[in-house]
């Protein structure tokens, strides 16, 4: 009886066709790794190549690091932030003294505009001050030199 290529022989070996199988899980085994790793991409986006530890995150997700912690949602403060900052007592004492300077700018340009206004009054008046003395001693020396009543008179 003529045999076939497939079978068992007569001395018990493997069936000639599960030898091909061996042969061939033989040779996949020794392709390297790098030549069995695939990806894909959908439709309409790109692929990229990333370094080790690289994090990827969808252009609508917020990329946070490995070791940040989570919280519970609403448990963010009118600034955003989720918990007190050491330098919110800084921000806070800087914004008061800021006022008070402000303040302080504000009565100091306050009473510099008074200032200039007084000033220039006394200015104004002491011009005039001037002015008068100086007819006074017109007048004085006027009255001093006249010899007549009728030119003591014509002095004012």
């Amino acid at each position: 009886m003529a045999r076939s290529g497939v079978g068992r022989s007569s001395d018990g070996g493997f069936i000639r066709s599960g030898v091909s199988i061996a042969a061939l899980l033989a040779c996949l085994w020794s392709v390297p790794a790098w030549a069995q790793q695939s990806f894909s991409c959908s439709f309409g986006s790109e692929p990229a190549c990333l370094d080790y530890g690289a994090v990827v995150c969808k252009s609508s997700a917020t990329c946070v690091a490995k070791d940040s912690v989570c919280f519970d949602s609403y448990t963010c403060d009118y600034k955003g932030f989720v918990c007190k900052s050491k330098l919110d007592e800084v921000v806070e004492t800087y914004d008061a003294e800021l006022r008070k300077y402000n303040d302080v700018v504000d009565k100091f340009n306050s009473l510099n505009a008074a200032y200039e206004e007084v000033s220039s009054e006394k200015e104004t008046a002491v011009s005039a001050l001037a002015a008068a003395q100086s007819r006074a001693r017109q007048v004085s020396d006027c009255v001093s030199t006249a010899d007549t009543v009728e030119k003591a008179k014509a002095c004012f």
